[in-house]
């Protein structure tokens, strides 16, 4: 018993600790990519529960929507309504298939549901990250846009969802 509670114990202090040279290990990465995702699950969630992930010098590029952040300052903006009454997306969900590691690098693969405008999808994704100290100091996202685009109906004349009219 005493030796499972020193275990446990020394898996919660060194959180999401790893060495730079040997990289993260796969039993880690898994556990960030969990706590991760599950901030998007969890009903009422703040920009600063994600925040916690990242490198106030994050670079995030996501070429599927074509977003580009630099700096926690633009990521703080460009997701601001992320969790709250304002945002377009309901009942977030992400089931994860894969999480590979190479050294500092994380590839997480799945897919990604929820709703948008009140339209149902459920798309395929892979998010690239690169670690340093623990935090996410650069990701690079990739969604089966045309597949969420089909599904929600979007009309990009509008810029809004049609399913949602129907």
């Amino acid at each position: 018993m005493r030796t499972a509670v020193t275990l446990v114990a020394a898996l919660a202090l060194a959180g999401c600790q790893f060495d730079q040279d040997e990289g993260i290990g796969q039993e880690v990465a898994e556990e960030l990519v969990d706590r991760y995702y599950a901030k998007f699950q969890q009903p009422g969630f703040l920009i600063d529960d994600l925040m916690k992930f990242y490198s106030p010098d994050i670079a995030f590029v996501d070429p599927t929507y074509e977003i580009v952040m630099n700096g926690e300052s633009e990521f703080r903006e460009t997701y601001a309504e992320l969790g709250t009454a304002q945002s377009n997306y309901r009942n977030i969900k992400w089931d994860i298939a894969e999480v590979v590691t190479s050294g500092d690098k994380v590839v997480i693969y799945g897919n990604w549901s929820g709703t948008f405008h009140h339209c149902p999808f459920e798309v395929a994704f892979t998010t690239y990250w690169k670690l340093e100290n623990g935090l996410i100091v650069e990701q690079r996202d990739f969604f089966a846009a045309p597949a969420f685009d089909r599904q929600v109906g979007w009309d990009p004349a509008t810029a809004s969802a049609t399913c949602a009219k129907h």
